[in-house]
């Protein structure tokens, strides 16, 4: 796995890895509004919470890095992954938080909206997943399978990925199924998971 523990390491794995570099990018831009929400909140703040908000920002970072790096990992084992554990065969990924070319996902939320099967707020919600593949189950049906990834999956994860496969299958109506994969879970959230039908993906870097 990689290691990234200073600034250093971060513009190393940026100039190695294209996918990182972009999504750091659209992390930035994202993240914008925030910061100056925090620069506010730093001028009345106390020296000392002005220095663990900061460390608090940049650990958050740091794990947003290692996340993205991990994900761009994982993208080509994931059609044998959900062949494995879910039988369903010619899978093939219609949509990446990191890699929004492909079209699928936002024309079928964008009909489901118009007739009103999904709220704006669950479009949104539902954007944020990290992968969306599409397959057949053996009968030839059409199955969906979203995705959260993580390298420590948390309890977050696990809500999430229950939450947005309920909506993609509300939106369009086939089978989908929920799914957090990373290299460790606590048993905590691995029974969150099971109870929440979320199958757990163990898949080491």
């Amino acid at each position: 796995m990689t290691t990234v523990q200073t600034f250093e390491d971060i513009l190393a794995a940026m100039r190695d890895n294209p996918v990182l570099r972009e999504a750091m990018r659209q992390h930035v831009r994202d993240e914008e509004f925030n910061a100056r929400v925090l620069s506010e909140a730093y001028a009345d703040a106390a020296s000392t919470d002005t220095w663990e908000a900061a460390t608090a920002r940049m650990e958050e970072q740091l794990n947003y890095l290692v996340d993205v790096n991990y994900e761009d990992k994982i993208r080509g084992r994931l059609k044998r992954a959900v062949r494995r554990y879910f039988d369903i065969i010619n899978a093939e990924t219609v949509y990446s938080r990191v890699d929004l070319g492909n079209i699928h996902i936002h024309n079928l939320l964008d009909r489901a909206m118009d007739a009103d099967l999904i709220s704006e707020d669950e479009e949104f919600d539902l954007v944020l997943i990290d992968f969306i593949l599409l397959g057949q189950t053996p009968d030839g049906e059409p199955a969906y399978v979203v995705i959260e990834s993580s390298v420590t999956i948390d309890e977050h994860d696990v809500d999430r990925a229950a939450r947005r496969a309920r909506i993609l299958q509300t939106a369009s109506s086939i089978a989908t199924q929920a799914v957090v994969i990373g290299t460790t879970i606590s048993d905590v959230n691995r029974q969150r998971a099971n109870d929440s039908g979320v199958t757990y993906i163990a898949t080491a870097e």
